[in-house]
């Protein structure tokens, strides 16, 4: 055995030449061509055996020590802290068995602190930090450049970088810093990332390199102006991307749309953490502007949480900029708010924003934000409110000629008056929202109108002409690249056919809508096809169908925090099982939807769940 070799010199001269004799060869790094012989890359341990080694080197030492095994989710915990190394691991475990009184959670505490980890993880001879030093010393005296990418590489915000990126944080040509990060891989200080072209440091390893002193003084700050810079740049091409419409001039540093949403979502949590990473340098402006760059592509991806996050940071950081920084942030966050159901919040939101536009006189910012304080107010129940919105956005959007805005006004205008029963007028404005928005190319905004106008047809018993605007509809979304907005479509789609007398082919675009939507992640419309697909199955007797539909629609609902809908949910799902002959757990169904109607402020609704809770049998 040939344990921890630098290189291949050391043992090219010591290979068996002949066949009845083996060697093994241990090394830290990928050695050059060395013939006949064969790689075998290790990479970390998995969960379940870095716990499994703990526990044997805990035994090993005392047969009767079961603290690993008493605490699996605090050796969970620790295995993680350890990188999943086997050294660490062996560490870390030596440290236990010299303290049998210690429990794995203070250790876990021990070791929480990044700042001190790596000098925790050491015992007699054996320390994390010397195998890794021992590593970068050989690579620093063969390329001494790559070394000093390996020392910047942890400013990166983020799980990964791609080569692009690490040459912008190096300030080098991207050819040479391939190179760098390349050396880097074969002395396994870094690992390939989720792509090609994109790499990883673990975290010890992170930890170690974020310790080094710099290699000159001032370029770790350097490097990530530069990269923040970058990600701004670019974030802001790939939405100009993502909402133009046809014909409009777009940044070469994209081919195309697909290319830009594709650029957006291998980077979004880089870009998410540069976010913070460029508040917390103080860097006011990048902060905001990266974070208002994203938000169209996270909320056309549905990814909530890191656009909530992200539009709090650019609303503090907008304070800094002027008003119309200001009102953009507001306005931002108000339509991540609306999407949580935080209505309440999200009207002040947008109304912070209508008063900063007036301020700065912008009038077609003033009209986008009333729009969207609109549909707002409409999700807060206020349609009287929600209507005037709508109508002052529209008549601004006709006084400064912003078709766009004007289309996507009358949307929401023609969904107050669905509410409000003013059918006729609703049909009238989603039918000026398709052709204003079909004639300037903006498919997604038409699918949504035409959805709408679908709706609204139906109310007034034309449901031929709905199914023709849900199918409109769901080739807008097609065409628009929005999977989560066709999955509703198609939903919409199968309602139209039930109320046509077209049972079957309504379950089956219920059934497709519930796989659409899941696939995309989007917990809300996934509950409410869930819903749609179980009351259909009822309708045509297949109760057991229903049943299960209807079950996974309380537990989606619940997952996302939806207490009116899961209330809904649960009520149907009562009837459903009492059609199935199973009373007590109707009734249990029933309690459990008045209790969530009664949180949820729906008084109406809990009621008639009482209602049915009380009827004999």
């Amino acid at each position: 055995m040939l344990d921890n070799a630098a290189g291949r010199d050391q043992v090219a001269e010591l290979l068996p030449t002949h066949a009845a004799h083996r060697v093994l060869i241990t090394s830290r790094h990928t050695l050059g061509d060395l013939g006949g012989t064969r790689m075998l890359d290790l990479g970390v341990l998995g969960e379940s055996d870095s716990v499994a080694l703990l526990d044997a080197s805990l035994r090993a030492r005392d047969p009767a020590d079961r603290r690993v095994a008493e605490d699996p989710a605090g050796s969970g915990e620790l295995a993680r802290l350890g990188g999943r190394l086997p050294l660490a691991l062996r560490i870390v475990a030596s440290l236990l068995a010299d303290d049998p009184a210690l429990p794995v959670a203070d250790l876990v505490a021990e070791l929480a602190d990044a700042g001190s980890r790596l000098g925790a993880l050491s015992y007699e001879e054996r320390s994390v930090r010397a195998a890794f030093d021992l590593s970068r010393r050989h690579l620093a005296d063969r390329d001494g450049q790559a070394e000093r990418l390996f020392r910047l590489l942890p400013v990166g915000p983020g799980p990964e970088i791609s080569t692009e990126a690490a040459a912008v944080l190096a300030g080098e040509p991207g050819t040479a810093v391939r190179q760098r990060l390349r050396a880097l891989h074969r002395a396994h200080l870094i690992e390939p990332g989720t792509a090609p072209g994109r790499w990883r440091m673990h975290d010890l390893v992170a930890l170690f390199a974020a310790g080094l002193p710099e290699a000159e003084p001032g370029e770790r700050s350097s490097g990530l102006d530069r990269l923040l810079r970058h990600y701004l740049t670019a974030a802001d091409a790939a939405d100009d991307h993502v909402r133009a419409l046809p014909g409009q001039p777009v940044p070469d540093r994209f081919t195309d749309r697909e290319a830009a949403l594709a650029w957006l979502q291998a980077e979004r949590p880089n870009l998410v953490a540069a976010v913070e990473r460029a508040a917390e340098a103080g860097q006011h402006d990048v902060a905001a502007k990266l974070a208002l760059a994203l938000g169209p592509f996270l909320n056309f991806r549905h990814v909530t949480d890191d656009h909530l996050a992200t539009a709090t940071v650019a609303v503090r950081e907008a304070a800094h900029l002027d008003p119309y920084w200001q009102a953009v942030a507001w306005d931002n966050l108000g339509v991540v708010l609306r999407k949580v159901r935080q209505f309440g919040e999200a009207i002040d939101a947008h109304q912070r924003g209508v008063d900063l536009c007036q301020q700065a006189g912008n009038r077609s910012g003033e009209a986008i934000v009333l729009s969207n304080l609109g549909a707002a107010l409409q999700g807060a129940g206020r349609f009287d409110e929600a209507l005037d919105a709508h109508q002052r956005a529209v008549e601004i959007c006709r006084q400064v000629g912003d078709r766009y805005t004007e289309g996507r006004a009358l949307n929401g205008l023609g969904m107050d008056l669905t509410r409000m029963a003013r059918f006729h007028e609703a049909i009238a404005a989603h039918r000026d929202c398709v052709s204003i928005l079909d004639g300037i190319g903006d498919r997604l905004g038409a699918g949504m109108a035409s959805s709408n106008l679908g709706s609204a047809l139906r109310k007034v018993g034309r449901v031929d002409e709905a199914v023709g605007a849900h199918q409109r509809a769901i080739e807008a979304f097609r065409d628009a690249g929005d999977r989560s907005g066709e999955g509703v479509a198609v939903a919409n789609l199968g309602t139209a056919l039930w109320e046509a007398g077209r049972f079957g082919e309504a379950i089956e675009h219920f059934a497709r809508s519930v796989t659409m939507v899941r696939e995309v992640g989007n917990l809300p419309v996934a509950g409410t096809a869930l819903r749609n697909l179980g009351l259909a199955l009822t309708g045509v007797g297949r109760t057991d169908e229903a049943v299960e539909a209807l079950t996974q629609a309380v537990t989606v609902f619940a997952q996302a925090g939806d207490r009116h809908s899961e209330g809904l949910a649960a009520a149907d799902l009562g009837s459903a099982l009492r059609v199935a002959g199973r009373s007590d757990d109707a009734r249990a169904c029933w309690q459990r939807a008045a209790d969530l109607l009664t949180e949820a402020g729906a008084t109406g609704e809990a009621e008639e769940a009482r209602r049915l809770l009380a009827e004999p049998g």
